[in-house]
């Protein structure tokens, strides 16, 4: 009897390092439907799933591309996705990164460079559905799931900064398996950050969350900062030369 229970014991454990296994690996992108979804403090992922970036010019829910995750019901307004979270007790989501054709080992994505800005739409509703998309508005007051009581509005695009940096506060990017291919290691922040913007506004409502990357220093700002390197070069030169620096045609 004794030998039972200890069999038993090791086939539920055994059961639970597999299922864990299979929700926190890595696999090839794909489009992952998530239903009625409540992300609260310390939440990881989807039920624990992450992401796959293959491609980063690729499309969603294929590979070569990135993973999708879909929230709600299709055809229908039955359930949502709950952000409810906080500033204190984040949830985050993380994305590998592997090429088209060894999706499931780490590697850097095809078509990745960390000069170039990138914007991927990873979070969207399902197929024609009206699930709402909630998330905490603040840290005091927690999303009621029945009503959608104490979420940000989303409904106003002027106001787009704002619910972005409240979502950024609550709800992290786990960049740590996205792969740098200068350095075949996790991207340095000093070389690029990843963050989170509503997107999918249907003239009422934001509904949709893409996954921004951004160099560092933008290439806006290496142009600027490129001309007016170039521009006190003409300065000095001039002064040099006896001439005017600044000449004005009239």
């Amino acid at each position: 009897m004794q030998t039972s229970g200890i069999t038993l014991r090791i086939t539920l454990s055994l059961a639970a390092l597999f299922a864990r296994g299979l929700a926190y690996g890595q696999v090839a992108p794909t489009t992952i439907f998530v239903g009625s979804t409540i992300l609260g403090s310390g939440a990881f992922g989807f039920g624990g799933q992450s992401g796959t970036l293959t491609d980063a010019t690729g499309n969603q829910g294929v590979n070569p591309g990135y993973t999708w995750f879909r929230y709600g019901t299709a055809n229908s307004g039955a359930g949502a996705l709950i952000i409810n979270s906080t500033t204190s007790g984040t949830a985050s989501l993380r994305y590998f990164t592997a090429t088209a054709a060894a999706p499931t080992v780490s590697a850097p994505a095809d078509n990745f460079t960390t000069t170039t800005a990138y914007t991927w739409d990873i979070i969207s509703p399902n197929t024609n559905s009206t699930s709402p998309l909630w998330v905490r508005a603040n840290d005091a007051t927690a999303v009621n799931p029945g009503t959608g009581a104490g979420a940000l509005p989303l409904n106003n695009t002027a106001d787009l900064a704002t619910y972005n940096a409240r979502l950024n506060a609550i709800y992290k990017f786990d960049s740590s398996s996205f792969i740098d291919p200068t350095t075949n290691a996790a991207i340095l922040a000093g070389v690029g950050t990843f963050s989170y913007s509503f997107s999918g506004f249907n003239g009422s409502n934001y509904r949709s969350i893409s996954l921004v990357y951004t160099p560092i220093p933008e290439p806006a700002t290496i142009g600027l900062v490129a001309f007016g390197m170039l521009a006190g070069i003409g300065v000095v030169r001039r002064f040099r030369s006896g001439k005017p620096a600044i000449s004005v045609v009239s």
